[in-house]
């Protein structure tokens, strides 16, 4: 798939940021800890400004257009891995590549929610609330990373040892920014799919859930089938 070679090429750069001595031990010697320091945003500015200096998705015109901004997302992977380090967490040069891919699937999953809102747009009519919106799309974004974890998809990011898996995305997921900060609202399944009936408003959505239709696991199923097969170019900025 187109997408999991841009993905993949992302990760490479990401990656290539920043040289490491040899070995299955991780050491930051001091001036790589200085470059990394240096390197910005940090994931304060990412916290405090929100996920758009990490990606963006262009609504469709033919097709829609997610853009990762890879040195944006690589700062910000590198500064936690680093803060990781710090605290004594054992990461193995192993745990990079998939701890690395997290932080990208975390962007990209999130920009696929604002295709998904798109495409819901297409279907049920409905305006774009950016205060309704970003809060999901952070809920969607974590949602599918635990899903990874725990039920499959990458063997890399199963692989992770748990405590390491935690630590690294409690620390990916914070934010101050409004309305950022309310995606924990929507952190559980259940109340995803209440704010996705509230979001996407079906016409007549209220009678079918009279009637004993469960519309919020429909729209979880049409979330996760347009997820699982976007209709749209992954772009890496910068090229």
């Amino acid at each position: 798939m187109i997408v999991d070679a841009q993905i993949d090429e992302a990760i490479d750069r990401i990656l290539g940021m920043v040289g490491l001595p040899e070995g299955d031990a991780l050491v930051f010697p001091e001036a790589t800890c200085e470059q990394i320091l240096a390197m910005q945003p940090s994931p304060e500015a990412v916290s405090g400004e929100g996920e758009e200096l990490l990606g963006s998705y262009q609504p469709m015109s033919s097709p829609g257009v997610v853009t990762l901004e890879w040195r944006n997302i690589g700062s910000f992977f590198w500064h936690v891995v680093l803060r990781l380090h710090q605290e004594r967490r054992v990461i193995r040069r192993q745990d990079l590549r998939p701890l690395c891919m997290l932080a990208v699937h975390k962007t990209y999953w999130h920009e696929i929610f604002h295709h998904v809102a798109d495409v819901a747009r297409h279907l049920f009519g409905g305006a774009f609330d950016r205060d309704s919106e970003e809060p999901l799309a952070v809920a969607s974004s974590y949602l599918k990373m635990t899903a990874i974890r725990q039920h499959g998809g990458d063997a890399g990011i199963r692989g992770l040892d748990l405590e390491l898996f935690g630590a690294f995305r409690s620390r990916i997921f914070v934010f101050n920014a409004w309305p950022y900060s309310r995606w924990g609202d929507y952190k559980l399944r259940a109340s995803f799919v209440e704010g996705l009936v509230e979001y996407f408003r079906p016409p007549d959505v209220d009678t079918l859930i009279r009637n004993g239709v469960k519309a919020g696991e429909i729209l979880w199923s049409v979330q996760q089938s347009v997820g699982e097969a976007p209709a749209v170019d992954v772009r890496l900025s910068p090229p």
